[in-house]
């Protein structure tokens, strides 16, 4: 895919991925840690976002001189995962306006279906040089021939995104 197209295009997609709980993201009890659900996160967020949704954040600070940058993270604990555990991980863009994105991640026993832990991520666009916030592109063009459109949409989408601050 060659196009442009709208970035509110990707509000709602749902991006999921699975990993296998390891030796150091677990603590003394054997239990994944808080700091390591949010790494998880952050990781899924920009895995999946440049696999699945097309949009390549190296190059968008690099040529776009801008990056996003975390202004609040919300976790909520609901139950432990352990050592050699598959996790499933889903996340998507809630909403999308002016400088500001909501970003939603749930994370599942991927065997059981067991909730782990919910997170939602409020990032801002900040420019590189001048570290104000910035307004989000209005379009752009998925890279590795993503395409936003085949995703399923995440639980209470589709919704209407507004552009305005």
């Amino acid at each position: 895919m060659n196009e442009s197209i709208p970035l509110t295009t990707c509000v709602g997609r749902l991006m999921t991925s699975h990993t296998i709980v390891g030796f150091t993201d677990c603590d003394m009890y054997g239990h994944v840690t808080t700091a390591k659900y949010l790494e998880m996160a952050i990781d899924h967020r920009f895995r999946a976002v440049t696999q699945q949704l097309g949009i390549d954040f190296e190059a968008f600070a690099t040529d776009e001189r801008v990056i996003l940058v975390n202004r609040t993270v919300t976790l909520r604990f609901l139950a432990a995962a352990r050592l050699h555990d598959p996790v499933e991980i889903q996340l998507w863009i809630d909403r999308m306006r002016g400088f500001r994105s909501e970003i939603e991640v749930r994370m599942r026993h991927a065997a059981t279906g067991t909730p782990l832990c919910d997170i939602r991520i409020d990032s801002v666009s900040v420019d590189v040089d001048d570290r104000v916030p910035v307004p989000l592109p209005a379009e752009y063009v998925p890279a590795g021939g993503a395409d936003p459109r085949n995703l399923p949409w995440a639980p209470g989408h589709p919704k209407k995104s507004s552009r305005s601050g």
